[in-house]
């Protein structure tokens, strides 16, 4: 009997490609045909889904849908939800993605996505990614050294946004290698700031002469040439990679849930998402969730002046248009440069300037697969009459610039979608008033919330019943596109500055900048070239650093059982060691130990399967408190392993009312140190010898900073493994080299 359900199997939908697991399509990103990979089935929800998951946090909501569609015999439900914790315990709210009220009166409310590290909606979707990329990688690569080792290489093309996600989602990742295109000029000085600033060895950032439209053609070739994916594993990040749709389903169930215990939801009211849609795969996710028995009346395509998704859903024919207005006399200043000759105009919310909606394709597949076939037709005969439905189409596009279908698949679409077309104009007096009003409070949107907040009230203009309430998908902090909101906002400049440029951004576009300069002329291949000598040159690099003598002093000792104190209520069978090549998740039990402060001159944490964290006695019999080995730790890898690349990155509360202390070894890895803005989570990656231990310390907030602690305190420590054992030996690590105690009274920052 298959461990799988249909809804955890993927096919192409070109139909070249069927019962595919979610590792391989994730891993794969485009299928051989040129197709894009959907699950055979969209699952149900679960009888009781809506009054059992209506209170959950949005990380057990995650859990709760990703299960649907990923095989708990490829991913246990453990590591799952470990995933799903590291993707967003990154994001600056508690509840992820919150929905806000902008007008009461009217039912529209804001659906704030940009609460992620880069600021973007994309950051839900890649920071899962990045961790799944890392968590399949991990396990292909247990026991392997050198160039037996699988290596990713990670092709994306941006419009602005997907470019920063991908890359803060995938810095520094052990063998992986990520290559970002973007359209030279025509993407917000903030965004091209925030990616080519980024100087982690395994980051490229290639700057293209043309348009996305071209950067995204540049990939799809790639992703089509079978000698680099055969020699490079590549691997996509953009929305076509199905993981980004499914990562993206959970905030449409999350903010009906938010919206539904509001007092204004009433029982006879329907809920409306308004998506600003550029490639279409943020709409998808939308269309998934309704499938699957969310109670979305409809949803809302927003388009800005590149409306090649509206005039779909006006007229049927899905077609490229030529270039004509202000691009053809050049185009205009905000933002961007000048329009390409292919077609794609400049406006004032770039990151939807494309020519062809990539995601489209999916949902093609779907409605060809619902009308053209009936039920008496065999699973994979309609399968496969929908896949050439779609190929057809493509080529049509391809050849022809364009397709039109039949009025029974239009009504289909029109069934569950419904769009409106928005100009720049209309974008900035959105700004100005939504700023303005006395119900928004001063609430400032970027260009692309701005289209779907404008396209919210022409929904509800028209919407029935009156009580419909719209949620409009607000995709990006409105600093990344600030000249089109100063533009909209002329008077109140001093206030943007003041209030509404978060601190990250501050000098941001003045630091140095790693990019490389790709002519269009050049062609797919011409990216090619680049993407192999770049990665050769990171393979080279790491042989050598593996094969210099300093490279050994990264290597712990092996552990042994002579490595363990006697520690007291540990008996000898806690300590059996773990079969290997294989993963396990293990809870220990929970211990409260007293804090004593303490000098410290060494220690040896053990960590035992199946028993508890004990921190006891060094061979000095010094006491040791939590807080001294987490000190410790730093301060040996800071200074007796000072020679690995550290570096900070942000790291953000998950619990409320909670400290997440983590301590991870990981195999042969660079180590890094994480620490949240209020100096209140330390996350340090060391390298072990063949482990990988995954420690999380959880304690009740004191009175005063843990690393300022003076007095004795009582903590509770809750140790919670994920661990690919590579061999058969006890879990542990032996730290010895601190020769004076750790500077206690300042944060990691500021050392």
């Amino acid at each position: 009997m298959s461990s799988h359900t249909a809804s955890q199997r993927y096919l192409s939908t070109r139909g070249g490609s069927y019962d595919l697991s979610f590792e391989q399509v994730v891993l794969k990103g485009l299928a051989s045909d040129g197709g894009l990979f959907i699950p055979e089935e969209i699952p149900t929800l679960p009888k009781d889904w809506a009054s059992n998951w209506q209170h959950l946090s949005f990380e057990h909501l995650a859990y709760e849908i990703f299960s649907l569609y990923i095989s708990p015999s490829e991913i246990p439900a453990a590591d799952l939800k470990g995933i799903i914790h590291r993707s967003y315990s990154t994001f600056r709210v508690k509840d992820i993605t919150p929905t806000v009220t902008l007008d009461e009166k009217n039912n529209i409310h804001l659906l704030e996505l940009f609460h992620g590290p880069t600021f973007a909606f994309k950051d839900v979707a890649l920071q899962f990614l990045g961790n799944l990329f890392e968590y399949f990688l991990v396990r292909r690569n247990e026991n392997k050294t050198g160039r037996s080792r699988e290596h990713l290489t990670v092709v994306g093309a941006t419009s602005g946004d997907t470019g920063s996600a991908a890359i803060y989602g995938l810095r520094g990742k052990k063998d992986v290698s990520v290559f970002i295109m973007h359209p030279q000029g025509k993407v917000s000085a903030v965004q091209e700031a925030q990616m080519t600033t980024v100087m982690d060895a395994n980051v490229h950032n290639l700057a293209v002469d043309g348009t996305f439209d071209d950067c995204q053609d540049f990939v799809k070739a790639l992703f089509a040439d079978p000698e680099i994916n055969k020699t490079h594993r590549l691997a996509a990040v953009n929305s076509i990679n199905w993981a980004r749709i499914l990562a993206q389903i959970t905030y449409y169930f999350y903010s009906y849930f938010q919206l539904i215990r509001q007092p204004s939801f009433l029982p006879a009211s329907t809920v409306r998402f308004v998506v600003p849609t550029g490639n279409f795969g943020d709409i998808l996710a939308g269309y998934f969730a309704k499938r699957m028995g969310l109670p979305a009346e409809k949803l809302v395509v927003a388009t800005n002046e590149n409306d090649i998704l509206h005039r779909f859903w006006q007229s049927g024919k899905y077609e490229k248009q030529p270039v004509h207005g202000k691009e053809a006399e050049g185009g205009i200043p905000e933002d961007g440069v000048k329009a390409d000759e292919g077609g794609v105009k400049e406006t004032l919310s770039p990151a939807m300037d494309i020519l062809v909606s990539s995601n489209f394709e999916r949902l093609l597949w779907f409605l060809a697969y619902e009308v053209y076939s009936t039920n008496s037709d065999a699973v994979s005969q309609r399968r496969a009459q929908a896949g050439d439905h779609v190929r057809s189409w493509l080529n049509d596009l391809k050849t022809e610039g364009g397709f039109r279908v039949d009025q029974q698949l239009l009504k289909a679409a029109q069934a569950d979608f419904e769009s409106y077309r928005v100009s720049d104009e209309e974008t900035l007096e959105t700004i100005k008033d939504t700023f303005a009003s006395a119900s928004s409070k001063g609430y400032v949107l970027d260009p692309h919330s701005a289209i779907g907040v404008h396209a919210a009230y022409r929904s509800a203009k028209v919407s029935t019943p009156p009580s419909t309430h719209h949620i409009a998908l607000a995709t990006a902090h409105p600093a990344k596109f600030s000249n089109a909101v100063e533009r909209a906002l002329s008077d109140e400049n001093d206030h943007f500055q003041a209030n509404i440029l978060p601190d990250e951004f501050k000098g941001l576009e003045d630091k140095p900048r790693r990019v490389s300069h790709v002519r269009k002329a050049d062609g797919w291949e011409g990216v090619r070239r680049v993407v192999i000598a770049e990665v050769e040159a990171e393979l080279q690099a790491a042989e050598k650093a593996a094969n210099s003598p300093s490279h050994s002093l990264l290597r712990l000792p092996n552990i042994t059982r002579s490595s363990f104190f006697d520690f007291t209520n540990i008996k000898r069978r806690d300590v059996l060691p773990l079969p290997p090549t294989r993963t396990r998740q293990l809870e220990t039990d929970t211990t409260t130990l007293l804090c004593p402060e303490a000098t410290i001159q060494r220690t040896t944490l053990a960590i035992h399967a199946g028993g508890k964290l004990c921190t006891r006695h060094d061979p000095y019999g010094q006491a040791l408190s939590k807080v001294d080995v987490l000190v410790l730790v730093y301060w040996m890898l800071f200074r007796t392993l000072n020679f690995i690349n550290m570096y900070i990155r942000r790291q953000y509360l998950h619990e409320e009312g909670t400290l997440n202390h983590a301590l991870t070894l990981v195999n042969d890895a660079g180590c890094f140190f994480q620490n949240t803005r209020q100096g209140r989570s330390l996350d340090v990656w060391a390298t072990s010898y063949h482990t990988y231990i995954s420690t999380v310390l959880s304690v009740p907030p004191p009175a005063r900073s843990l690393w300022m602690c003076e007095a004795p305190r009582c903590v509770t420590i809750t140790t919670v493994f994920s661990v690919p054992v590579t061999r058969s030996f006890f879990l542990g690590v032996k730290l010895l080299g601190a020769s004076q105690p750790p500077p206690y009274s300042r944060t990691p920052t500021q050392l």
